[in-house]
């Protein structure tokens, strides 16, 4: 949930946060307009990334004051769902979709994070998070924490975050707790 205080403004579901924080990112540019497929797959990652990713969002919880640490095991649905986010990166490093000309560090090639970007940083943050070293050491995904570290926005909100006092039980205990193996989560 992202609450506004200066806008007093609630918004809980997780397009609607990406699009106000779109709206708020004076420099985020939408989705990327340097051509038809690029936009096209930046469109269904968004699409995929809000409808799918159920093991992930469940096993690997957003929590930005944890410390990095692994999980003790991670259910096959898991690490496939890991593998088909590793590919989003991967496929926007691809020719023809990122636009190398414009020299930026986002996943498109953009100077400013697109709405794409925007969606899958929390996701990134997860993946080093709980210390998914076979992903993030890709060089795709890499280059997209990288330029989340050096995003003034993100360093902005993961500070925000690591500062708040609410806890959620449940994220706060060893991550190998509450973590079933072989679930079928999709």
């Amino acid at each position: 949930v992202l609450v506004d205080e200066d806008a007093s403004a609630l918004v809980w579901d997780s397009l609607a946060i990406v699009s106000y924080v779109q709206h708020k990112h004076s420099s985020c540019t939408g989705y990327p307009g340097h051509s038809d497929a690029a936009r096209a797959h930046a469109m269904s990652i968004v699409a995929e990334a809000h409808s799918s990713f159920g093991a992930v969002r469940r096993y690997l919880p957003q929590n930005l004051r944890r410390r990095e640490s692994p999980r003790s095991s991670l259910s096959d649905a898991v690490l496939s769902q890991v593998e088909r986010l590793r590919m989003f990166w991967d496929e926007a490093a691809s020719d023809g979709l990122r636009n190398n000309d414009a020299g930026g560090p986002w996943m498109y090639g953009t100077e400013a994070p697109t709405l794409t970007d925007l969606y899958l940083v929390p996701f990134a943050l997860r993946l080093r998070s709980y210390k998914l070293g076979h992903v993030t050491e890709v060089e795709s995904v890499a280059r997209f924490l990288t330029a989340i570290d050096e995003d003034e926005f993100c360093r902005q909100w993961i500070s925000e975050a690591q500062e708040e006092t609410a806890v959620i039980a449940h994220f706060e205990g060893d991550p190998g707790d509450f973590v079933p193996a072989g679930t079928g989560d999709r």
